[in-house]
């Protein structure tokens, strides 16, 4: 019985979509919805052109740290397609989560890119600018109209990155940072069009995970304290349409750990008192899940190519801050909001 309803509700499923189109459509449509990705962008133009923008998936950490000095970076292209006259552009191709690498180019020798990570099903914005690249005659292999390769110049060895950070304004609190496997940063990518020292900008970013964990010294009251560790940076050179290299970006990978600490002289600002809560002796403070600061300069290689790039790192069940009060009297206030959800944290006297 139950056998012969179903094929009746089937049937008349069908005969309705034929009679009402719509009606089937809407299935489909919304099928077609839950697997499309967007990826959304802006190109700077230098001059009036039609603008082609291809989206490449980047290959893991583990497989650019396998490549050798002149190796192609074995990149995927996922998504393609062109801007409109004012430089806006629209990935409606369903894409994989990952960290992707856009390109811009033209035909009028104009070339830009832009690093993001993707989470599958959420849109993403992206800005991408021009700029006219020279051509070389020699100076990198002929790859085809349209297209670019990365090719890894040279490893830049592990760079400090800044992952945590705690501030205690008063005595009695011990505080401290947990960074474990497994748990994943937002690294800057830079760019220079010839590789000068100081000539690097921001180019985007990269998300890179740790493999193994790191539990800080506990550090004593009235202090500043950051937390650091590294990753390792390669130099890459981008070949486009045969104009030779267009660019030189620094790149992160695989994370290569160590630990260190470095103390601030200033704690941030509070925005409002309000956002304080006063805390018991005794009690121990963890941090939850939320997103942390940007830092502008997070990772560390002025001293090598005169550039820092961001760093962000979430909190959560990967990257812990703890607050240990050992007597009352003492305020747990956020920067820009509640403790719940701010930025930043910083204890200081009630």
């Amino acid at each position: 019985m139950r056998r012969n309803t179903c094929k009746v509700f089937a049937t008349l499923f069908v005969l309705l979509s034929i009679a009402i189109p719509s009606l089937g459509a809407t299935a489909a449509t919304a099928q077609a919805a839950s697997s499309t990705s967007m990826v959304t962008g802006n190109v700077n133009l230098v001059s009036p052109a039609t603008v082609t923008i291809s989206i490449y998936r980047m290959p893991t950490a583990q497989q650019l740290a396998n490549l050798q000095p002149g190796d192609v970076v074995p990149w995927h292209q996922v998504a393609r397609t062109t801007a409109t006259a004012s430089g806006v552009f629209n990935v409606t191709t369903a894409l994989p989560s990952g960290n992707m690498w856009a390109v811009a180019t033209t035909a009028n020798d104009e070339v830009g890119s832009w690093a993001f990570p993707y989470n599958k099903g959420s849109p993403e914005t992206i800005p991408i600018s021009l700029s006219r690249v020279a051509v070389a005659s020699s100076d990198g292999p002929e790859v085809g109209v349209g297209h670019c390769q990365l090719i890894l110049d040279y490893d830049m060895g592990p760079q400090s990155t800044l992952v945590g950070q705690t501030y205690v304004e008063t005595d009695a609190v011990h505080q401290t940072f947990d960074y474990t496997r497994g748990q994943s940063s937002t690294l800057g990518v830079g760019f220079s069009a010839t590789a000068g020292f100081g000539t690097f900008k921001a180019s985007g970013t990269q998300n890179e995970s740790s493999s193994q964990t790191y539990n800080w010294p506990m550090q004593g009251g009235d202090q500043n304290v950051h937390y650091w560790t590294s990753f390792d940076y390669q130099m890459m050179e981008q070949v486009c349409d045969g104009l030779g290299i267009t660019g030189y970006y620094p790149t992160p990978g695989v994370f290569s750990g160590g630990d260190q600490i470095s103390n601030p002289a200033t704690a941030p600002p509070v925005e409002s008192s309000r956002y304080c809560r006063s805390i018991l002796k005794g009690t121990s403070f963890s941090s939850g899940s939320w997103e942390a600061v940007n830092w502008t300069a997070g990772v560390a290689m002025w001293p090598t190519i005169g550039f820092d790039a961001t760093a962000e790192t979430g909190y959560d069940s990967g990257a812990v801050i703890h607050y240990d009060f050992l007597a009352g009297g003492r305020d747990l206030c956020g920067t820009n909001t509640y403790s719940g959800d701010a930025q930043q944290l910083v204890v200081r006297a009630s």
